[in-house]
C-alpha cells in the first residue's frame, strides 16, 4: 500500500487528459477564432440568426461542432463578436476622418465611409441590423454604447455642417435619422456589379441634403 508521500509524488507525474486550451493571445487561437466569427457572419446573413446554427458554421468550416465550441462559448457570443467587430471597425475609420478633415468635407466623407463599410462588410452589418435585438442584456448594453459612440461622429459633423451653413438648420437627430436611413438601407439592395459606387451614392445623398449648388 502506498503512503501519502508516494501518492503525492505519483500525482505530480500524471498528465491531464484532453486537448490543452490555447491561450487567447496565441496566434493560432486568434486566427481560428477570427475564421469562425467571419464564417458565422456569412451563415447568419444567409439563414438568419435564429435559423442558423453552430452546426451550420462547423459544416462550412469542415470541422466538428465541438471544435467550434472550443473557440466560442455559445451562439450568442458569436452574435456579439460579429456585431462588436463591425462597430469597432467603423469607429476606427470614423475617428481617422474626424481628426483629418475640416467640417466642409467631414459629413460627406463620413457618409462615404459608412456606405463603403456596409457594402464591403455586408455579412457583419446585415447581422448588426437584423439581429442586434437577439443579444442578451449585458451584451446589448455594450453594443448600444458602441452604437452611440458611432452615431456621435455623425451628430458632431451635422452640427458643424449646420454652423457652416452647408446644410439647412434642422434638428440634429432628425438629420441623423435621415442620413442613416439612406445609408444603412444599401445592405438590402446594393449590388457592386450593378449599382453606383459608394462614392457616387454618398456624393448624391450629400448634395440632396446640402445647400451647395
Amino acid at each position: 500500500m502506498q503512503n501519502a508521500d508516494e501518492k503525492v509524488e505519483k500525482n505530480k507525474t500524471v498528465k491531464k487528459r484532453g486537448r490543452p486550451r490555447l491561450d487567447g493571445n496565441n496566434k493560432e487561437h486568434v486566427e481560428k477564432r477570427n475564421e469562425i466569427i467571419e464564417t458565422a457572419a456569412k451563415v447568419f446573413r444567409e439563414y438568419g440568426y435564429d435559423a442558423g446554427t453552430i452546426k451550420d458554421v462547423a459544416e462550412v468550416l469542415d470541422v466538428t461542432t465541438a471544435n467550434v465550441y472550443y473557440y466560442i462559448k455559445s451562439k450568442e457570443e458569436l452574435l456579439y463578436e460579429i456585431i462588436l467587430r463591425s462597430l469597432n471597425l467603423g469607429l476606427k475609420k470614423l475617428d481617422e476622418i474626424e481628426k483629418s478633415l475640416d467640417s466642409g468635407e467631414r459629413l460627406k466623407k463620413l457618409m462615404e465611409v459608412h456606405v463603403k463599410l456596409i457594402i464591403d462588410e455586408r455579412n457583419m452589418f446585415t447581422v448588426l441590423f437584423d439581429s442586434k435585438d437577439r443579444l442578451d442584456t449585458e451584451h446589448y448594453s455594450i453594443i448600444r454604447e458602441k452604437e452611440n459612440q458611432y452615431l456621435n461622429y455623425f451628430r458632431r459633423a451635422i452640427k458643424n455642417a449646420i454652423d457652416d451653413q452647408l446644410i439647412p438648420p434642422i434638428s440634429i437627430d432628425n438629420g441623423l435619422h435621415a442620413i442613416m436611413g439612406m445609408c444603412n438601407w444599401v445592405y438590402k439592395w446594393h449590388k457592386k456589379d450593378r449599382d453606383p459606387s459608394y462614392k457616387e451614392l454618398a456624393d448624391d445623398w450629400f448634395r440632396l441634403i446640402s445647400q451647395r449648388k
